[in-house]
């Protein structure tokens, strides 16, 4: 009797090799093609250094975020990194989307 993985891996096999033979659709004359389509930025890079005597939430702030931002994002940092590490001259960058 064939063990349950082994059944998976044999189907799993069959279904790639069944999809690798599949007809593929040729790309129309270059004549046809439209050119790339443009995306708007939807977000922001914010880059920097650290200042000396520098907090998180002091770096937040003049980037003219909110209140709550800054106090969302420290948080959310603070469980992830240990923000008392953070020294002058490291760089920092924050993403911010709209």
């Amino acid at each position: 009797m064939t063990a349950p993985h082994t059944r998976l891996v044999l189907a799993v096999s069959i279904s790639a090799t069944l999809a690798a033979c599949a007809r593929v659709e040729s790309l129309p004359p270059a004549s046809e093609r439209r050119g790339d389509v443009f995306l708007a930025p939807d977000s922001e890079v914010m880059p920097g250094r650290v200042p000396e005597r520098a907090t998180l939430a002091g770096m937040l702030a003049q980037r003219e975020l909110q209140d709550a931002e800054v106090a969302g994002v420290v948080g959310a940092a603070s469980r992830v990194f240990d923000l008392r590490k953070l020294r002058a001259g490291q760089p920092w960058r924050i993403e911010r989307t709209q």
